[in-house]
């Protein structure tokens, strides 16, 4: 899976739990470019390996926190906006893992 590399290459990441969040389409009036977001559980630590061509600042901050800066309009990335309001109404639905819905909506 193409998540699975980018997870490892990127954040230096695995997971051994993934849930689909959403499908996309990023810009259907001039391409077919879709995307599709998930939530990775169960992480573990690997080596992390980017393109050479990538110049990545990974950034860990609390859930919350994340979903604020969304709905206060300070992310640019509209496809990172959807899936952190569909990752809440999934936890808000019983959509996902007890424990993880606990930590989404605290």
């Amino acid at each position: 899976m193409h998540a699975q590399r980018e997870l490892r290459e990127e954040v230096g990441l695995e997971a051994a739990d993934w849930r689909e969040v959403l499908r996309a389409q990023l810009s259907n009036s001039v391409t077919d470019e879709r995307a599709v977001g998930f939530i990775a559980m169960d992480l573990r630590p690997v080596a992390q390996a980017p393109d050479e061509t990538e110049d990545l600042a990974v950034a860990r901050i609390p859930f919350k926190e994340a979903l604020e800066t969304a709905l206060a309009g300070h992310m640019p990335d509209m496809l990172t906006v959807a899936m952190l309001l569909r990752a809440y109404h999934m936890a808000q639905e019983g959509a996902l893992p007890p424990a993880l819905a606990r930590r989404l909506l605290s």
